[in-house]
Parts: structure tokens; C-alpha cells; sequence
């Protein structure tokens, strides 16, 4: 269906899930231990798999990053592709690996959706889990991230414009924006977003496609350039981007890093480049950090999510 995906849960989960039944489990006054749960969304179970910081006893809110997986994945196999849970255990934070529906997430809006066919309300989810965990779990509702790779990246794109008042900031790997969804995120609340693309990206092309189907319908990616410049204008950024080479000695690209921070509201728009990188994910790959210190991209998208938080958002 005209871009749409969707994933299937995997079997580890799926037998987590029967074990646990989706309980929440206290540790009395201990650790947690990492477990499947779920929430009854539009009359369907979504699943996910929490994992928590090392010595998180749930006595203190802390901040949440959900991770959202690629076409074809699901929630676990996007915890095991991207190793999040290693500086999630540095950093303190929870982190949560939801699963789309069949193939993938359905991050397309109502009128994009062809007549017949079946619309899950992925955004809706979205927003229900980040309240669900605010419960039981008693994360701190202002530092709230989603990031996402591929099919998931496009759906972390329909979070930043849809969920501003819930997501303090977005990181999308390996993605980029349709014409349709530009559309619709114009009007948008200026939100923190970083963007990792390689040059060599087969699915998100760096330089955009437009593709017309048999029925009319349009498919459509833009360009770096044009992701860039249109993101610039919906979060209120001002002047020119400072643009480093944030190449180390051990990166297997030239990683070039463009960066806005004065932005509406005080967000911050960060772009990195990565030269003859291919649609995987890069995490694990070396860039230069804010510091000048080397370390890998998955640190340079928890150093981003440091920064940010919805109490510090401005007119």
C-alpha cells in the first residue's frame, strides 16, 4: 500500500508476552528487571519491550526515549540492531521498543490512505504509550524522545509534527520527509530534530524521488537539501547552520554536521551528512562529538536528547 508498512512481532516477544501477560512487575524497592508489556489501542493489543537504566528502582521520574524499529523488524530485533540500551544504562534513561502492526508503521495521514484499504492509527498509538508510561512507570513527562530508523524514521517525522507537546525532541536515522507529510507538518510547533542520512541511501535517495503509480497516486522523498531548508523554516531558525566536519580518525565516512540552534522556542535543528553510507543503521559508526571527543552516532543522538526538554521550551 502506497509506502505503508508494517511488522510483525517477534517470536521472543510474542512468548514474553504469554509468560508476563503484560504485568508490571515492582521489584520492591530493587531493581527492575528489562519486560514485555502492553496497551489495548483502537480495540488492538500493542506490544513493546521496556528496558530499564541499571539501577532504576522507580522511585524518581525519569526521562524516556522511544525507539522505533524499520520495515520488517520489530521492537526487539531494532533493541539488538541498534545497542540503545548501552548508554541508555550510562545515561538513566528508560527505553521503549514498541512493535508496528504486520510490516511496518503506518505513518501516513487519513487522506493519503486509499479508499478500502486498512489505516492503523500509529500516531494515536504514539501518543497513548508515552501516557501509559507516565503512569505505572512515572517517566518525566518533559524529556520524552523518539527516535526511529527507516520506516520507523518517517514515523518519528509524523511524532515531531503531530506530538509536539509531548516529544521534548526527535531523532530520525536513515529517513526523510515525504511532500505529503511536508504538508501537513508546516503548521507545526517548533520541535527539536536531528537527522542522520546517508549519501548512498537506497530507500531515502539523497537526492529525493517523485514517483507516479498506475491509480495517480504520488510517491514522493525530498531531497537532504530540500529536508534541510524545510525543516530550518517550520522550526523558526535563524541565520546561517554552523557546519563541522565531524569526521574522527576512526569513521568509516566523512561526516559532516550542520546545526541550527536558534530556532524557535529554543529548539535545535541538527543535520549530519554521511558521505557513501548506505540505508543501515550507523550508530555504532564514529563522528565527532560536541566536545571535540570521538564517539559513536549513537552518542551524538543521546548527547542531542540531553539537551533538550519541554520546561525549557519558549515562545
Amino acid at each position: 500500500m502506497h509506502g505503508k508498512y508494517r511488522v510483525g512481532v517477534g517470536l521472543a516477544l510474542v512468548l514474553l508476552l504469554l509468560v508476563t501477560g503484560g504485568a508490571v512487575f515492582a521489584q520492591d524497592g530493587g531493581e527492575w528487571d528489562d519486560r514485555a508489556d502492553a496497551i489495548t489501542f483502537d480495540g488492538i493489543n500493542r506490544s513493546f519491550w521496556i528496558h530499564f537504566p541499571d539501577g532504576y528502582d522507580g522511585s524518581e521520574a525519569v526521562p524516556l526515549v522511544i525507539l522505533l524499529h524499520g520495515a520488517s523488524m520489530s521492537g526487539v530485533s531494532m533493541m539488538l540492531t541498534s545497542d540503545f540500551n548501552t548508554p541508555a544504562d550510562e545515561a538513566g534513561y528508560i527505553v521503549v521498543y514498541p512493535n508496528a502492526m504486520q510490516d511496518g508503521w503506518d505513518y501516513l495521514y487519513p487522506e493519503e490512505i486509499p479508499e478500502g484499504a486498512e489505516h492503523i492509527d500509529d500516531a494515536g498509538f504514539l501518543s497513548a504509550l508515552i501516557d501509559y508510561m507516565a503512569d505505572p512507570y512515572g517517566i518525566d513527562t518533559n524529556r520524552v524522545y523518539v527516535a526511529g530508523y527507516s520506516n520507523g524514521g518517517r514515523m518519528a517525522l509524523r511524532a515531531r509534527c503531530d506530538l509536539s507537546d509531548k516529544v521534548a525532541g526527535v531523532a530520525v536515522i536513515a529517513a526523510n520527509l515525504s511532500f505529503q507529510m511536508a504538508e501537513h507538518c508546516v503548521d507545526s510547533e517548533p520541535t527539536s530534530l536531528l537527522l542522520i542520512l546517508g549519501t548512498q541511501d537506497s530507500a531515502f535517495p539523497w537526492n529525493g524521488y517523485v514517483l507516479v503509480m498506475d491509480d495517480g497516486y504520488i510517491l514522493s522523498v525530498l531531497s537532504y537539501t530540500q529536508a534541510a531548508g524545510f525543516l530550518k523554516m517550520i522550526t523558526g531558525c535563524a541565520g546561517s547552520a554552523d557546519i563541522i566536519d565531524a569526521t574522527a580518525p576512526t569513521s568509516p565516512y566523512v561526516v559532516q554536521r550542520s546545526r541550527y540552534d536558534r530556532c524557535d522556542g529554543g529548539a535545535v535543528l541538527e543535520l549530519y551528512a554521511l558521505l557513501d553510507a548506505a540505508h543501515d543503521w550507523p550508530g555504532q559508526y564514529h563522528a565527532l562529538l560536541d566536545g571535540g571527543e570521538t564517539g559513536s552516532l549513537n552518542d551524538a543522538i543521546w548527547q542531542f536528547f540531553e539537551g533538550q526538554s519541554l520546561a525549557d521550551r519558549g515562545d
